[in-house]
């Protein structure tokens, strides 16, 4: 898009759920960081590449408290925005979409009076073409016009749910848009095979809306809507509106947290959109032709992935003999199954999870329940995301740790150093520089190096070069080549010596 459109701010709603995705998603790794089957980008990447080019303003991750450093690090690890173009909106406590929404269009109006919000969440993988862009200034223009806009698209039988439209007539000047009828949001799956049948859209999960627009909806569905849904709308758009007098440094008092802890957990579309298609002029979609896929389960791998000729469904490294109706989805090891039929199994480098695909409804029960038994795979994963790259956990003892360490190009791990950790580093492919005072000193110094030096207290590390660098030394690693350097990072719990017991003077009875 050559010219951006005027006042317009994208939303991306981050982690929202993701119980449904373990092993793929942990507690503490949001499924932004999921590359959908057949794709090389994330679901992060992919986002940011179709909203990037249609806003000048920063775009806004919306997530919790707890996933905001992961997210972040994700955002930064894509290389696609500077820091000067993202924000990270951190919510006082999650309380579904609908407050997401709530507080973020309350900080615009704040900040713009006459701010638009494009909302996505981040969980689409969406081809940015023109018929996208074609599809958000439509968008817009009826958004200009004080109704929220929702982008639709051909439905057809899925295994995982959607939210479904029923256009009504044209809205005049506006290409491709339609008021709606009806918006069902939570559809069981006999009225979903229906609606399919019948012709209505899917949701694509994107909206757009001015800021203005979306708090005074759920005041009016609050006011006017039988749905339970709704009933508390009002006071969730009064409570955002409050909370961003405060600040965002105050939203994550104690106290914040409890005024937000008392708000209806519940969705966007659920308590205002389904509503809103029963009002008339409120609601319009955006009819297009762009093929949409969303991960929201496991379930999502079985729409994405074209089955063979035994309805088997292979994703990385996988085989299915003599079997049928099985989904092989393999993150790092080779995964063979013989002899199987209706299985799912999802195989990572820490986890693996085996299920019928008739039990795959009662995944939102798994990570509770590993969370409360312990499992660190529950909440943590191997792999780590950071800003500057990703580490991938190898090997742990129980003093020592082996990671695989991968550094962006143009990255650095700032300076840092750790009190009872010493640290071994080998360079795997490419090239690394290393800062450090004792880098500088004599071969009888702390830090043993195997390197070209290049300056004081500097020294670039090439593929089989390796540097020590001892408990408490602080020292730094970057990366300025254009290619991706790979390490690897041997790190030592380093044992406190104890003093040897002074012998006891005087006499002792025997």
């Amino acid at each position: 898009m050559e010219n951006s459109l005027p006042h317009l701010n994208a939303v991306v709603i981050c982690g929202q759920t993701g119980n449904e995705l373990w092993p793929l998603v942990r507690t503490k790794i949001p499924r932004e960081t999921i590359t959908i089957p057949g794709e090389d980008e994330s679901l992060l990447s992919q986002t940011i590449r179709r909203l990037k080019p249609l806003v000048e303003n920063p775009i806004i991750f919306v997530c919790s408290e707890e996933i905001s450093e992961q997210i972040s690090n994700c955002v930064a690890s894509t290389g696609l925005l500077k820091k000067r173009e993202y924000e990270i909106l951190c919510e006082p406590f999650q309380r579904g979409t609908a407050f997401s929404i709530a507080l973020t269009a309350a900080k615009l109006k704040r900040k713009d009076p006459n701010a638009y919000m494009l909302v996505t969440p981040s969980h689409l993988s969406m081809m940015a073409d023109d018929r996208w862009e074609q599809a958000v200034t439509r968008g817009y223009r009826a958004a200009s016009e004080d109704m929220i806009a929702v982008l639709g698209m051909s439905s057809r039988i899925s295994s995982t749910p959607h939210c479904f439209i029923r256009p009504s007539r044209e809205i005049k000047g506006i290409p491709g848009a339609h008021y709606v009828s009806r918006f069902a949001a939570s559809p069981t799956p006999q009225q979903a095979s229906r609606f399919v049948q019948i012709g209505l859209m899917w949701y694509t999960g994107v909206s757009i809306m001015r800021a203005t627009t979306a708090l005074a909806q759920m005041v009016y569905v609050a006011r006017h809507s039988d749905s339970k849904a709704s009933y508390d709308m009002d006071r969730v758009a009064e409570t955002a509106s409050f909370m961003t007098t405060l600040g965002d440094g105050k939203w994550h008092t104690d106290e914040a947290r409890e005024i937000a802890r008392s708000l209806p957990m519940v969705s966007f579309e659920k308590a205002v959109l389904e509503p809103s298609g029963t009002r008339s002029n409120s609601l319009a979609v955006i009819s297009t032709s762009l093929d949409c896929s969303s991960m929201t389960s496991l379930k999502s791998i079985d729409d994405m992935v074209i089955p063979d000729s035994s309805e088997n469904r292979i994703v990385g490294r996988g085989y299915a003999i003599e079997s049928h109706n099985t989904t092989i989805y393999d993150d790092d090891r080779l995964a063979v199954l013989l002899g199987c039929d209706d299985l799912m199994v999802v195989n990572t480098r820490d986890a693996v999870l085996v299920a019928s695909k008739d039990s795959l409804e009662m995944l939102d029960d798994v990570l509770p329940a590993l969370v409360e038994a312990g499992a660190h795979e529950a909440n943590d994963s191997s792999v780590a995301q950071h800003a500057w790259g990703k580490t991938t956990e190898v090997f742990k003892g129980e003093s020592s740790v082996v990671k695989i360490v991968e550094i962006l190009p143009g990255k650095e791990i700032a300076e840092y150093s750790r009190p009872n950790i010493e640290e071994h580093w080998t360079v795997l492919d490419g090239s690394a520089v290393f800062v450090s005072e004792s880098i500088a000193s004599s071969s009888s110094g702390k830090t043993e190096v195997s390197e070209t030096r290049v300056g004081e207290g500097t020294a670039v590390l090439h593929a089989g070069q390796s540097v020590d660098f001892p408990a408490r030394e602080k020292h730094s690693v970057r990366n300025q080549t254009k290619s991706t350097v790979s390490l690897t990072c041997v790190e030592t719990l380093v044992k406190k010596r104890t003093r040897p017991a002074k012998p006891k003077t005087g006499s002792t009875e025997m």
